[in-house]
């Protein structure tokens, strides 16, 4: 096991470019014992090290350990995407991603608007709390389907259900004892939720 998780980590880093030294900055494990796990002297990793290695890289800590296949896993085929304030994604269309540094690893393909978002509302359960959002403005909305949507004149933003029903369309809030609305010009979608994961560190470049 040992050994497929050494060659598993060295063709990971191989393939994303970086360093025992970079990875270990990303994921705030000290490179010594990346080092270590590289050159399979670990004699035995913990859970709190393999993990962050794992989500950095969006694989599960199995496909890792070489308990289950990477298939074609290639981390230039996975996606950056900016984690941005419930505030600034209203505007998201017209933010430069470029600017900020904080950013996460999909592997799901998005579009180059995407961006992310932390799930920190206490009152609603459908995403774990502290979550990480993944939202796609360009993915195509089906009924049934969590979208982020901002009210235009209070410019908030907030998780909707997206409810079409006899060819009306209605946005459902996620926090019991609310009613469902009718999707008007008061209400712009941002995009939909097209995935969310739990990260121990986001990515500062």
């Amino acid at each position: 096991m040992l050994n497929l998780l050494s060659d598993n980590l060295n063709m990971l880093m191989a393939k994303a470019r970086l360093n025992s030294n970079e990875l270990a900055r990303k994921i705030g494990i000290p490179a010594t014992t990346i080092k270590r796990i590289r050159n399979n002297e670990q004699a035995n990793p913990t859970i709190g090290t393999l993990l962050p290695i794992a989500h950095y890289f969006s694989i599960s800590l199995n496909q890792l350990l070489g308990n289950e296949p990477l298939h074609s896993i290639e981390t230039n085929s996975l996606y950056k995407i900016p984690l941005l304030t419930w505030k600034e994604c209203i505007d998201y269309s017209s933010l430069n991603y470029e600017m900020f540094s904080n950013k996460i690893l999909t592997e799901r393909k998005v579009s180059s608007k995407s961006f992310a978002l932390i799930h920190e509302d206490n009152d609603i359960e459908i995403f774990p709390l502290k979550s990480i959002l993944i939202i796609d403005p360009e993915q195509q909305i089906a009924s049934g389907d969590f979208v982020i949507v901002a009210n235009t004149e209070q410019k908030i933003a907030s998780i909707r259900k997206y409810i079409i029903e006899l060819d009306q369309i209605y946005l459902k809030s996620l926090i019991s004892g609310t009613t469902i609305s009718v999707l008007t010009p008061l209400y712009k979608i941002l995009g939909v939720i097209i995935q969310y994961k739990l990260e121990l560190k986001t990515e500062s470049l």
